[in-house]
């Protein structure tokens, strides 16, 4: 993996951008702008947590599958010796995410919502 660090910032400062852009209301001409940024947020959030959990599970198996059972080369298995700090950053960039999406952005959608 190659510098989480500077993609999961990028990706909670466009988060703050969306959230300074919201008019307050639906239907605004930042509307596709702010949808697409958190939809992309989710889809980042939603990796970093593959990558957690495959870490966690140890990826010992040898078999062909989905989710985070399956053996994939180059990701971080949690049984590596350098596996261990990667993985307690990739923890904590996961958990500063999902605070992010859950707070003022999920607070603009469900406003949005009424």
């Amino acid at each position: 993996l190659h510098s989480p660090r500077v993609v999961l910032d990028s990706m909670i400062l466009l988060l703050k951008v969306a959230v300074d852009k919201d008019s307050g209301r639906p239907g605004s001409a930042n509307e596709g702008l702010i949808l697409y940024l958190i939809r992309l947020a989710v889809r980042v959030e939603s990796y970093l947590l593959f990558l957690v959990n495959h870490a966690c599970r140890g990826a010992y198996l040898e078999r062909a599958g989905a989710l985070w059972e399956a053996k994939v080369r180059g990701l971080p298995t949690g049984d590596g010796e350098n596996d261990g700090p990667l993985l307690d950053q990739l923890q904590q960039m996961h958990h500063e995410l999902r605070e992010a999406l859950q707070g003022k952005v999920s607070d603009m959608l469900l406003y949005w919502a009424k």
